[in-house]
C-alpha cells in the first residue's frame, strides 16, 4: 500500500509546524549526542525561529516545504532553505547561496524517502533561482541522505561562539 503524501510550499500559516519540527529535530540531535539542553533554551530557539520565519517566508529569503499525509493537515516532514549573502569564491562567483536547514521527518514516517524528496525539492528551487551552492550542517542521522544527493563534507569551516544563548 502506498502512502498518499502531498507536497506543499510552506507559508505563514505553516510556521507552527516548521517551528515544532525545528525544535523536535534539535531535541533528537541533542539526545543522540547525550547533550543536556534546558527547556528555556529550546523555548528561546523556538521564539527566534518563529520570528525568522515570520520575516523571511513572505519575502522569500527563507523557503520551506512540508509533506502532509493525504488530505489531512498531519505533517509528515519538512525542510527549509535560507537564501543568504556570502562572499564569492573561485568556484562560485555569485554571492548568493542557500543554507539548507531544519530537515525533520516524524518518527513513524522515516525510512520512506521523504527527506530525500524534500531535499531534492529544495535543490531544484535553488537551481531554478540561480543559486549555485548550498551549505548545511548535517546530523549524524541525516548525513547519508545528503551524501547520496551529492553533498560533500567540507573540512575548512570554523566557528567562534561569541556568546551562548
Amino acid at each position: 500500500m502506498h502512502d498518499y503524501i502531498k507536497l506543499q510550499a510552506a507559508n505563514e500559516n505553516d510556521i507552527g509546524i516548521l517551528v515544532n519540527h525545528h525544535v523536535a529535530m534539535f531535541k533528537e540531535i541533542m539526545e543522540i549526542e547525550s547533550k543536556q539542553i534546558d527547556d528555556q533554551a529550546y523555548r528561546a530557539m523556538a521564539v527566534s525561529y518563529e520570528k525568522k520565519l515570520t520575516e523571511q517566508l513572505p519575502d522569500g529569503t527563507c523557503r520551506a516545504w512540508i509533506l502532509f499525509q493525504g488530505s489531512t493537515s498531519d505533517p509528515v516532514a519538512s525542510v527549509a532553505l535560507s537564501i543568504i549573502k556570502m562572499v564569492p569564491t573561485p568556484f562560485d562567483a555569485t554571492y548568493i547561496m542557500g543554507y539548507l536547514h531544519s530537515m525533520y521527518t516524524e518518527r513513524e514516517w522515516r525510512k520512506r524517502g521523504y527527506a530525500e524528496k524534500l531535499i531534492k525539492t529544495a535543490i531544484q528551487d535553488a537551481t531554478n533561482t540561480g543559486i549555485n551552492r548550498i551549505d548545511l550542517a548535517p546530523s549524524l542521522a541525516g548525513k547519508r541522505v545528503y551524501e547520496k544527493l551529492g553533498f560533500q563534507e567540507m573540512k575548512s569551516l570554523m566557528r567562534l561562539q561569541i556568546k551562548d544563548a
